[in-house]
This record gives C-alpha cells, structure tokens and sequence, in this order.
C-alpha cells in the first residue's frame, strides 16, 4: 500500500470519527523485512498497510492499540532476533518504529440553545470538543445557536431524541433547555447513555422532584449520584459566561482528575 493510499484510509478515519494511530519504520538496521513501511491500526486492533508482517507487526500493532487507549505517542525498538528467540524472526536486526496517535474531539452534546447553551458551545469548542446541539424548537428561532454548533439536530421532543442519537462512548452531556419538563426528558434519555460527564441546570428542590419522579420509573440512586445537578463548579457564577466557564471547568476536572484545589496549596515536585 503506497503512502498516498494509506494516507486516504487517515482521511476516511476522521471523517468516520475514529481514533487509530500510525506506526512508522523510522529506522532500521540489520536484516529486517522492511527499511520503510506505513501501516494504520485503530482500537479494535485492525490494521492497515504492513511495517513487514510477522511478529513484529502483531507486537507494534499491540503497542499501537495501547497508545490510542493513553492517547500518547510512543517510539518504539524491536530486536529481530534468530529464529526460535526473542520475538521469533529469522532475519536478524533492529526496527525503531513511531507510534502516532490521532484521536477524534471529544463530543459534548447540548441540550438546550438558550444563552447557557451558546455560551458553552463556544466555550467547550474553544476546549477542543466538538459539540453537538439537540432542541425542538424551530430552526429560525434559535439560528445563532445553530450556526455556532459543529452539528445540529432538530429533535420532535427531547427524550425520543436524545434517546436515538448515536453518540459514542464517553461523551459529555449537558442540559439546559428551555423547561423543567423538557429538562427531565433530556436527563431521562442521556442516562441511558455511556457517558463520561451527565450535567444539568437548576436548583436543589427542582432537581430532588425530578429525581424523586426518576426513581420511581426504576432509575437507581448509582445512576442519579453520577448526574452533576446544580451544574458547575462553585465560582459565583451569574451570567451565562459565567455559567459556561464553571460548567466547562467541572467537565475538565473530572476529565484530568484533578482536585480543583489553587495552584497555590497543592504540593507540587
């Protein structure tokens, strides 16, 4: 497979949301089946394009697997040993191999195209997600918002159509739409969901009547513990921006683990 090929079959992974790495020969010395090769490798292992078969491309294909689980890049050696030592390969040598990762956005889906909503398109798109907006109003009345998201859909309500969209795992949801009711159907659709991040606006007695509702529609209290309602991080939040900012900054303390503590009193090395 030429270089030209193997980079369409990158273009066709981005644009099908894919996270897959590519592992080069950067250098090779000895005898070792290949001086130069390409090959693709995506999460489930599959590849495509060859570094020189055997062993040695099943033992690169595995540490590229493991590359796009951390998201890091990685340089690797392989010794090509004799046969029936070291990784089994006859010709002798050494391959250096670089292992590139390229992951798509993290996708954040926001119901709800009032000014929270806005302000946090924006804000999580500055952030690096690509962001998804769901709201069953008509289009000419929430055209800004549209314009400012990566995808819009247009939902009839919003528990059919949050419940029907194909999102993939690990994906951030946020709610904020225009009701309480409709809050309450969101929130009841994106827990059937696997994701990382379920946030929701409104305050301490809305949101015990609508966990009160869910919990006797069967949802456990594991599921309602892990819905962060009120949202955000206590910053004093007012405006919208406000909102977004604190919103956004809780997402990315629970995506990094991280205390939210001041720089200034955490213990740094």
């Amino acid at each position: 497979m030429t270089q030209q090929e193997i980079l369409i079959e990158q273009l066709k992974a981005g644009k099908s949301k894919k996270n897959y790495a590519v592992a080069t020969i950067i250098k090779a010395e000895g005898s070792t089946p290949r001086e130069s090769g390409k090959m693709l490798v995506f999460a489930d292992g599959k590849t495509i394009g060859t570094v020189g078969g055997g062993r040695v491309e099943r033992m690169a294909a595995a540490d590229a697997v493991a590359c796009i689980a951390s998201g890091a890049n990685a340089c690797k050696e392989y010794t090509l040993l004799e046969e029936g030592s070291g990784i089994g390969m006859s010709c002798g040598g050494n391959v250096t191999m670089f292992i590139e990762v390229y992951r798509v956005k993290p996708q954040l889906i926001m119901c709800g195209a009032g000014h929270v909503g806005g302000a946090l398109i924006k804000l999580a798109q500055f952030c690096g997600y690509d962001v998804t907006l769901v709201d069953t109003r008509p289009d000419e009345y929430i055209q800004d918002k549209i314009e400012l998201a990566d995808t819009f859909v247009h939902v009839e309500d919003f528990y059919q159509g949050v419940k029907e969209l194909d999102v993939p795992e690990g994906c951030c949801f946020v709610i904020a739409t225009f009701g309480h009711a409709y809050d309450g159907e969101a929130l009841e659709a994106a827990l059937s969901k696997n994701a990382s991040y379920v946030g929701m606006v409104g305050s301490k007695r809305k949101v015990g009547t609508l966990f009160a509702s869910l919990r006797e529609k069967g949802f456990t209290k594991e599921q309602l513990d892990n819905v962060y309602t009120p949202i955000g991080l206590d910053i004093g939040s007012e405006t919208p921006e406000e909102i977004a900012l604190s919103v956004m900054a809780e997402i990315m303390q629970l995506k990094k683990g991280s205390s939210a503590k001041h720089l200034r009193d955490c213990d740094h090395k």
